[in-house]
């Protein structure tokens, strides 16, 4: 594995002031980004008998192929949602560049703000998040009821798609919710729900994902089953004894597809080849 960060930052952070994007917010996301290379067929380490450590790897050309993985812990971008999506894009374009690299990945927390419309009581809130589509955000207007403000995953998510990428959590979900209580000595935020659409896993096209789960909760509960009465998305509030933390994890599975860098690996040696044959020719007319 090999830290790059340091690599691709210049540029993310020219694009991001490009974009428009504030100071504070560009510098806080770039300053808690890493990025990795990682060998695909790096199957162990095996000492020979000179003591030095030798490398097992695939047998498909000279480099190995690696996977770039990019953590993001961003802050909060509010109405720039669209360009934190083309900020993610162009990360992947750019770490897509890097030597061997076959794909690129990004995963993390987005921190996608999805407010509730103004003066919505913690009662309507509640009983918005209680009403809607399990694992879903509320999207039902009617008496008690209110849909949540989804503008920003709204404008990041159809960003990147538009890019040629994937999200593997749909726009739809949320993956944190967090009720406020009294000890959070705000006596008039007391039951007032956050929920928002944070962790996300955004690769390419051509990456198939074959399961996808967004985890927060014992499935072996039987008060949890698809039947019980309290089954609703209320029964998700974080942390819980059963979920310590404060964000779903959100755990996929991709079938990386090589064929495209075994094409690329037979060119660049093709290429070589003929190159070096041309350089024998031009030689051989020297002399």
């Amino acid at each position: 594995m090999k830290d790059v960060t340091d690599d691709l930052a210049p540029d993310l952070t020219q694009f991001l002031a490009d974009q428009g994007v504030k100071p504070v917010v560009a510098a806080t996301t770039l300053r808690k980004m890493l990025i990795v290379t990682v060998d695909l067929f790096y199957t162990g380490a095996a000492q020979s008998s000179g003591g030095e450590e030798t490398r097992v790897e695939g047998a498909v050309g000279a480099t190995t192929p690696k996977l770039a993985v990019a953590t993001l812990h961003c802050k909060c971008f509010y109405k720039q949602a669209a360009q934190q999506g083309a900020f993610v894009a162009r990360l992947i374009e750019q770490a897509s560049k890097l030597e061997g690299v076959v794909g690129t990945v990004v995963c993390g927390d987005m921190n996608l703000d999805s407010p509730w419309p103004d003066k919505t009581s913690a009662e309507v809130q509640q009983a918005s998040v209680g009403a809607a589509e399990f694992g879903c955000f509320p999207t039902a207007e009617g008496e008690g009821v209110t849909p949540i403000v989804n503008t920003n995953v709204t404008d990041f998510s159809t960003t990147v798609t538009k890019s040629g990428l994937q999200m593997v959590t749909p726009p739809t979900n949320f993956t944190t919710l967090k009720m406020r209580t009294k000890f959070q000595a705000q006596a008039g935020k007391i039951g007032a729900v956050a929920m928002g659409h944070k962790d996300q896993l955004v690769l390419p096209m051509d990456m198939h994902v074959t399961d996808v789960i967004v985890a927060g909760r014992d499935e072996a509960d039987p008060s949890l089953s698809p039947t019980a009465a309290n089954n609703t998305n209320m029964s998700l509030l974080q942390p819980s004894r059963m979920w310590p933390g404060d964000h779903f994890a959100v755990v996929a599975a991709v079938d990386i597809q090589l064929s495209k860098y075994v094409a690329k690996q037979r060119k660049s040696a093709a290429a070589a080849f003929f190159d070096a044959v041309l350089v024998a020719v031009g030689a051989s007319k020297a002399r």
